[in-house]
């Protein structure tokens, strides 16, 4: 039996705390552009892209791991 996946609540390229981004985008009108110029998230392997959409969406900070067969196509 394999153990549960950790969550995803951080950039892994650039080792950015999820709620670093949100203490940010809650402070100021903020889209995925923004917090991606500020702090580099989404330049590096990409797969933290649509955890940050939904951050950005929900508020949500960690996440159960997705399928990573699938990358954004702004990465």
């Amino acid at each position: 039996m394999n153990p549960p996946a950790m969550p995803i609540d951080h950039c892994v390229c650039f080792d950015v705390p999820f709620s670093v981004l949100k203490q940010y985008a809650d402070a100021r009108p903020c889209r995925y552009e923004d917090l991606r110029k500020r702090f580099n998230c989404g330049r590096g392997c990409g797969l933290c892209v649509p955890y940050i959409r939904e951050l950005l969406r929900t508020g949500q900070t960690s996440f159960p791991v997705r399928d990573t067969n699938h990358h954004e196509s702004d990465v």
